[in-house]
């Protein structure tokens, strides 16, 4: 990243590697995009409730909502069910499909335009999309060593954001990232669960990705809201 950077910036790696944006308390108005938006009141009061607050890198942030049985923890990091211990089985006949957002960490920064202040901001969006596309379109030809290698160059231009060694470190950026990833998860969930009445359900959500139950009459409806999701975000799923 340093070295692309460098290239594609015309400016020498020894004049911003000592940069840094430092943050105190930040507004979350200022953190969560105005593209969140949910149907139910439920999330609605859930999301204005937390743009009231503010956070900053020394303090815990963990807020817990309820949608359909399923409760969901919204937290500094990723998006995560709370989940007691429980068998599901497939022969009950239901169909239990997990959606994984593709490259996900990358697709929130480049969606949300998220970049640290000290940056240009045009070059470090350039080369999260140069990244991204690269990595999947290795996934995709089979490439499967080339594709490891690029997610951990995205997954740690990611991790640099909130390293304060790293000239890439903006907490701001780290909280943009993750608090808009994790209400662009439940603007998926609530979807799901709302234009189905309820038979899709949404079990368990970890980190990028939503597993869901639904009898085989709901799958084509299941797959229509997905793309309608994929459509209306930016974001692209991957299916097991």
């Amino acid at each position: 990243m340093s070295k692309y950077y460098e290239d594609v910036s015309g400016v020498p790696y020894a004049k911003f590697k000592d940069l840094r944006t430092h943050r105190g308390r930040m507004k979350m108005s200022s953190i969560i995009s105005d593209k969140i938006k949910f149907e139910t009141s439920q999330f609605k009061d859930f999301l204005n409730n937390i743009l009231k607050l503010t956070v900053s890198p020394d303090d815990d942030f963990n807020r817990l909502v309820e949608f359909n049985g399923t409760f969901y923890t919204v937290a500094k990091g990723g998006l995560h069910s709370v989940d007691d211990s429980r068998l599901y089985d497939n022969t009950d006949g239901y169909i239990y499909k997990d959606a994984d957002v593709t490259s996900y960490y990358p697709s929130i920064i480049e969606i949300f335009k998220i970049s640290p202040a000290h940056l240009d901001t045009n070059i470090f969006l350039y080369l999260i999309s140069y990244f991204k596309n690269d990595r999947v379109k290795a996934k995709h030809e089979g490439r499967k060593l080339e594709a490891e290698a690029l997610k951990i160059v995205i997954n740690r231009i990611y991790g640099a954001l909130k390293d304060m060694m790293d000239y890439l470190f903006d907490p701001k950026a780290t909280y943009q990232t993750t608090f808009n990833g994790q209400l662009s998860l439940l603007m998926l969930i609530e979807k799901l669960e709302v234009h189905s009445n309820g038979n899709i359900h949404c079990i368990s959500a970890n980190t990028d990705g939503i597993v869901c139950r639904f009898k085989p009459e709901y799958e084509n409806l299941y797959s229509r809201l997905c793309k309608e999701w994929e459509v209306e975000t930016g974001f692209e799923l991957e299916y097991t």
